[in-house]
């Protein structure tokens, strides 16, 4: 077993902070926490770290990213990368996330699959890397917002089939890109590029399979399209 000593442990319930705090951890799992003082006598630690002067929290959770984005280049040049880059580039943002004390992420739409790759080498063991929660490829309508890394999709069919493929390549949840955004040059943010059909067709396919859909959504027209139609979530939401 591990023990974990004398750190300052703040438990993210609401509780007081709890100094010399002690966090006894077998295997993967965290066995007990309470007072250094309290820890069971009989309890052999095969390692002991000292962690005084310091602070201990539940891993945190990033809601929105992208993990094969590391901000090196624009957004319209990633699907100019090789697959081969997009994996590197997505291996070390895990690193990176993982080493800043996040250990869930929910990431909203990737190139080509990678988040869904990553996701299941992390679950099989074969990269160290926080929880993922992915959505495969957006959809946008043809043209839409950063239409070169989703699927561009036409009507309440092509929706349809663009939800059951995400589904198919391994997505946890869908996104849709209901307005334009700042990433797609000339784009007019306020414009609602879905209908109402075809959010509602993203909605309920999703919801069938039991997820969620996300809806990229900026300006108010587009995130009332978006809550009209069963959107769990809405990301960005900046103007009104």
């Amino acid at each position: 077993m591990l023990l974990i000593k004398g750190a300052t442990l703040i438990d993210g319930a609401g509780r007081a902070a709890m100094t010399e705090s002690a966090i006894v951890i077998e295997g993967d799992r965290i066995k007990w926490v309470g007072r250094q003082a309290d820890v069971d006598a009989s309890w052999h630690f095969e390692q002991t770290i000292d962690a005084s002067g310091r602070y201990i929290i539940p891993g945190m959770i990033d809601a929105h990213t992208h993990i094969c984005w590391d901000g090196r280049v624009r957004t319209d040049q990633v699907h100019l990368h090789s697959p081969y880059e997009a994996v590197l580039v997505s291996i070390q943002q895990i690193a990176r996330i993982l080493n800043t004390g996040v250990t869930g992420v929910r990431d909203v739409g990737g190139d080509r699959h990678v988040d869904i790759f990553i996701k299941k080498a992390i679950n099989a063991g074969e990269l160290i890397g926080p929880r993922l929660m992915v959505s495969g490829r957006w959809l946008c309508r043809t043209g839409g917002h950063v239409y070169w890394l989703g699927v561009e999709v036409d009507g309440v069919e092509e929706m349809r089939k663009g939800v059951r493929e995400q589904i198919k390549a391994g997505a946890d949840m869908i996104k849709i890109m209901v307005t334009g955004g700042l990433a797609t040059p000339g784009a007019n943010i306020h414009l609602v590029q879905l209908t109402d059909e075809e959010i509602r067709t993203a909605t309920d396919e999703a919801r069938r399979f039991g997820m969620i859909t996300a809806a990229h959504c900026h300006a108010l027209a587009g995130i009332k399209a978006a809550v009209r139609n069963g959107v769990y979530t809405i990301e960005h939401g900046l103007w009104t």
